[in-house]
């Protein structure tokens, strides 16, 4: 008897329809593949967002100002003008997991200011004024606002699209910090629907790229009782649902 030497080999039908296989497992895998890789500077500001949440809530409710009604004046802690203004950067700072830390600087500012006035961010030769909550037909403007809070680290930490000046706290994570430095005790307030609150907003500046790029610092304000208005940039993105904060590119 003759042994049957002759090979099996595939059929052209059955590489034809290996190729569609494998090209319907690419078309659906490749594009997930992508959406599973994150944003990393959208998750940096999630995450900064989520820490200065939970740090000022901290200081607001223990520490140095539990004995305050977590009220964040700090006129009653130091004699010293400077040391009152740079109170809640150095306490929010002990709270954060610190990489550097350097309160003594307020370039967000532009130097300590009478918190007697309070507008929209202003840049001008010799001040920026403080950053207050307005009406616009008896209805609280956030919005205009949350977009002072952008343009104002915009223009305090970036020049003609070139960083410029210092960040107070620099977090383990490389996340920057700037913080305007105040004592909290700004008297203006804002009545909307027969409710009064605190109408001053202390700026902090959040840069989550290194100081490279103005589009990654965002804005946001915190209130003497703890309240955070983030700015638009910021809300934009702790809004999103998880996936949208994943690339889509």
């Amino acid at each position: 008897m003759f042994k049957n030497n002759k090979k099996s080999a595939f059929t052209l039908a059955e590489i034809m329809i290996v190729f569609t296989v494998i090209g319907v497992l690419t078309a659906i895998l490749v594009p997930a593949l992508f959406t599973a890789s994150p944003d990393q500077e959208k998750l940096r500001a999630k995450k900064a967002f989520n820490t200065l949440t939970r740090a000022v809530e901290s200081l607001t409710n223990s520490g140095p100002y539990d004995t305050n009604g977590g009220i964040l004046t700090s006129t009653s802690y130091a004699t010293d003008a400077d040391d009152r203004n740079a109170f809640f950067c150095n306490n929010l700072a002990e709270i954060l997991n610190v990489k550097s830390v350097d309160c003594s600087h307020d370039d967000v500012n532009g130097g300590i200011t009478s918190t007697t006035g309070c507008a929209a961010f202003v840049d001008d030769t010799t001040t920026r004024n403080r950053l207050c909550l307005e009406k616009t037909d008896d209805v609280a403007d956030y919005e205009k606002l949350q977009n002072s809070f952008d343009s104002a680290c915009e223009t305090a930490f970036y020049q003609d699209d070139a960083p410029k000046g210092d960040f107070n706290i620099v977090t383990s994570d490389g996340i920057m910090w700037g913080i305007q430095r105040t004592d909290f005790n700004n008297p203006q307030t804002i009545t909307v629907n027969s409710v009064t609150s605190p109408a001053f907003y202390n700026l902090i500046c959040i840069d989550v790229d290194n100081h490279n790029d103005a589009q990654f610092i965002y804005g946001a304000g915190v209130r003497k009782d703890g309240k955070i208005l983030v700015g638009t940039k910021l809300q934009e993105i702790v809004t999103e649902d998880y996936e949208k904060v994943m690339n889509e590119e």
